[in-house]
């Protein structure tokens, strides 16, 4: 067997064992990510005044182990499917920036500015808001 062949048969071993797994198994990852994302339903959105992000109120169903999550989510407007499924990762467009675990009375957004956005929960007392600011978009919470 000559130098060339050893190597050839190298590269299909690495192949077989290593490329070919993994690369099934991202996309798995993904189908599940876009699954994930099909189970959520859109309340509420707005755009900034410029047009440059969105917020949406967003009801997510996390399976028949419980019941309905609600989030604020923040993003770039714009944004295709696959993008906004691939939030969970650490470099994703797309922030939640608040969660409610339980049915909030009424959840709205609403732009004050085309780098702040207001969170307003009725029934979300308890809830405790993430954080004041996301990239250049502050983020005010009134909660009730």
């Amino acid at each position: 067997m000559t130098a060339r062949s050893k190597l050839r048969q190298r590269f299909v071993l690495i192949a077989l064992y290593v490329a070919l797994p993994s690369a099934l198994i991202l996309a798995m990852l993904v189908g599940w990510m876009m699954a994930v994302e099909n189970a959520t339903v859109v309340l509420q959105s707005a755009d900034s005044p410029d047009g440059r992000f969105r917020a949406e109120v967003v009801r997510e169903d996390p399976g028949v182990s419980s019941s309905y999550e609600y989030k604020v989510r923040v993003m770039p407007a714009g944004l295709t499917p696959l993008a906004k499924s691939l939030r969970v990762l650490p470099f994703g467009p797309v922030y939640v920036a608040l969660d409610v675990h339980r049915e909030p009375d009424k959840l709205q957004v609403r732009w004050s500015g085309p780098k702040e956005v207001t969170i307003s929960c009725q029934g979300c007392g308890g809830t405790i808001p993430v954080n004041g600011q996301w990239r250049d978009v502050a983020l005010k919470y009134d909660m009730k």
